[in-house]
Parts: structure tokens; C-alpha cells; sequence
């Protein structure tokens, strides 16, 4: 009796199964006991897989909800970051702008740093802008399947996937 665990064992049991069935004269014994294992196996390694992917789907979901949690606590730390060194500022500000401290010395600083119009339009009147060229594979992948002729080096490409049951 053929015993189908894995996978990939039953991929090849069905592959020649394939072979078996396209040689002449048929091998009648050794069909049956391949269908024999393929029924026995595919159900079971079916419902198994079936499992692992949906444990993975339920450990993305759940990962995802945590990096929200996570993204939210850094935003929360960087607001009291800002906060506190606003209070650094003032305090040292209005200490002159120079303090010194046993465990260290603090003073303020003047940076610069560009504010202009939110209207790009604005910045490429006077020359200051970038180009960034992006694909759009919204647009290809609409006048493709809508009929359209596709250039050279483009193509829509089809992937098969497995649908659970529910």
C-alpha cells in the first residue's frame, strides 16, 4: 500500500498517476492503488493545510493589529519627546540660553529649514521640485484587460490560488 504523508508525495503520486494513466497497456493494479491513496490522502492533507494557512492568516491579522498598537505607543513617545523637549527649551531659554549642570551642559540652537506653499504648482514656478516616475499598474492593468494591445515587455500574468471553504 502506498502511503501518502506529505505534500509533495502526493504531487508526485498524481503526476504518475498522470504517467500511469497515459502508458498502454495500463497498469490497472497499480491506478487502483494509487487512487486508493490519493482518496485516502487529499482529504486529510487538504484539511491540514487548510489549518496552516488559516492559523498564518489569524497570526498576520493579529500582528498587524499589534504593529497598529506599536505605531501608536511610538507616536504617543514621540509626542512626549516633543513635549518634554519643549519644556527643556523654555527652561533654558529663559535661563539665558546657556545652563550648566553637574551632569552636563545645555543650550539652546537655532536650525533652518525650508517653508513655502503647499500648492506644488507654486515650487515648480520658481524651479525648486522633483519628478518622481512611479509605474501605474492600476491604469496598465485596466487597459489590458479591457482589451487593449500591450506594449513590449508587458503582459498580464495569471496566478492560480486556492479557495478555503469557509
Amino acid at each position: 500500500m502506498v502511503v501518502l504523508a506529505t505534500s509533495p508525495e502526493i504531487i508526485e503520486a498524481q503526476a504518475r498517476l498522470d504517467h500511469l494513466l497515459e502508458q498502454e497497456p495500463r497498469d490497472e493494479a497499480a491506478i487502483c492503488e494509487l487512487l486508493d491513496a490519493l482518496a485516502d490522502a487529499i482529504p486529510d492533507k487538504l484539511h491540514r493545510l487548510h489549518l496552516v494557512a488559516s492559523r498564518a492568516k489569524s497570526d498576520a491579522a493579529m500582528l498587524r493589529e499589534q504593529k497598529k498598537q506599536i505605531d501608536s505607543a511610538i507616536k504617543r513617545a514621540e509626542r512626549t519627546a516633543s513635549r518634554v523637549s519643549s519644556f527643556a527649551l523654555e527652561i533654558v531659554a529663559r535661563s539665558g540660553g546657556k545652563v550648566a549642570t553637574p551632569l552636563g551642559n545645555y543650550s539652546t540652537r537655532t536650525t533652518t529649514r525650508i517653508a513655502g506653499p503647499a500648492d506644488a504648482a507654486e515650487w515648480v514656478a520658481v524651479g525648486w521640485f522633483r519628478v518622481e516616475e512611479k509605474p501605474d499598474k492600476a491604469t496598465a492593468k485596466d487597459f489590458l484587460l479591457s482589451g487593449g494591445e500591450a506594449p513590449p515587455g508587458f503582459s498580464i500574468e495569471r496566478h492560480e490560488s486556492i479557495r478555503w471553504p469557509r
